[in-house]
C-alpha cells in the first residue's frame, strides 16, 4: 500500500470519528512533543515510508491544564445537581478561580476585578476569550450551558 493510499484511508476514517471525544481536549504544545520523538531501535526496514517512533510524552503544563479541566467539570456537574444551593455569584467565582489557575499555567494575564456580578461576568468573558484554546470543548460547553441557565451570557 502506498503512502498516498494510507493518507487517503486515514482521512476517510477520520471523518467518521469526528464525534469521538479526545483524550486530550486542548491544543497541545507540539514543539515539546515532536522534539522528544525518536525512531524505535527495533529491526527497521529503511525502505518503509512509515517508521515507528517512541518518546511520546505530553508536557507537564499541558497535563496540568487537562487535569484541571477534568476536575472543574466534575465539580461543576456536582454543584449543578443541586441548583438551589448554587447561585450566579458562586458560579462566577468558581469559574473565575478555574480560569485564573489556567492563566497562571499558560502565562497569560488579564486585568480582573472582583467587585460585582457584572465585573465577574466581564472578567470571565475576557478570560474565556484569551484562554478558549486551552480549555477543552466539553468544559466550554458546560460553561456555556451553565451561563445560559443562570442568565449570564
Amino acid at each position: 500500500m502506498s503512502l498516498l493510499e494510507l493518507i487517503t484511508r486515514a482521512a476517510a476514517d477520520s471523518e467518521n470519528l469526528s464525534s469521538v471525544e479526545s483524550k486530550y481536549p486542548i491544543i497541545l504544545n507540539g514543539n515539546s512533543i515532536i522534539t522528544d520523538l525518536k525512531p524505535e531501535k527495533n529491526k527497521t526496514d529503511d525502505a518503509k515510508l512509515i517508521k515507528r517512533v517512541q518518546g511520546w510524552k505530553i508536557s507537564e503544563a499541558d497535563t496540568e491544564i487537562i487535569e484541571s479541566g477534568y476536575k472543574f467539570t466534575k465539580k461543576l456537574n456536582k454543584k449543578l445537581k443541586n441548583p438551589l444551593s448554587f447561585d450566579t455569584h458562586e458560579f462566577l467565582g468558581f469559574l473565575n478561580s478555574f480560569l485564573k489557575k489556567i492563566m497562571e499555567k499558560v502565562g497569560v494575564s488579564v486585568l480582573v476585578t472582583n467587585q460585582s456580578d457584572d465585573d465577574l461576568t466581564t472578567s470571565s468573558c475576557l478570560m474565556l476569550e484569551k484562554l478558549g484554546g486551552f480549555i477543552g470543548k466539553d468544559v466550554l460547553c458546560l460553561i456555556m450551558g451553565t451561563s445560559l441557565r443562570y442568565g449570564k451570557y
